[in-house]
């Protein structure tokens, strides 16, 4: 089953790249992105049996991380990998049953599926958010007078 999820995310990643024409030389490699965020949130989430929160925080790290390490090496925008690399994580499904639940007036069902919606988006952002902001603050110091 994890086998299948990670091919999928692969062309999911790949399919999403060629619709907003990344660049060719760059194709293979988003699409690896999205390999290595959707196994490192496998792992967290199936083999260490981390929280959703957690192991999509731990995902989104990985997924800053491959970005930046790969914006420098190739000398591309980070936004390019990164993006391309998120797409096999973002919780369209659960965010579907969410709103269904909710017009359907279903309150335990809405903030079953609420709430991993929740978990998941946040800790992408959170797990991205940090790998940014330490980068900044080690690559940014500004020299104090």
């Amino acid at each position: 089953m994890a086998l299948i999820q990670l091919i999928t995310s692969f062309f999911g990643s790949l399919g999403f790249s060629m619709v907003f024409r990344v660049p060719k030389k760059n194709l293979f490699l988003c699409s690896l992105g999205g390999v290595l965020c959707c196994g490192v949130y496998l792992l967290s989430y199936d083999c260490f049996h981390l929280h959703l929160f957690l192991a999509s925080l731990a995902a989104g790290a990985a997924c800053q991380i491959y970005a930046e390490i790969l914006a420098r090496l190739l000398k591309a925008p980070a936004t390019v990998f990164y993006i391309a690399a998120l797409i096999p994580m973002i919780p369209g499904g659960s965010l579907y049953r969410t709103m269904d639940a909710a017009v359907s007036r279903d309150w335990p069902m809405f903030r079953l599926y609420g709430s991993g919606t929740a978990y998941t988006t946040l800790g992408l952002a959170v797990g991205m958010g940090l790998v940014s902001g330490i980068l900044h603050l080690f690559l940014h110091k500004k020299k104090k007078i």
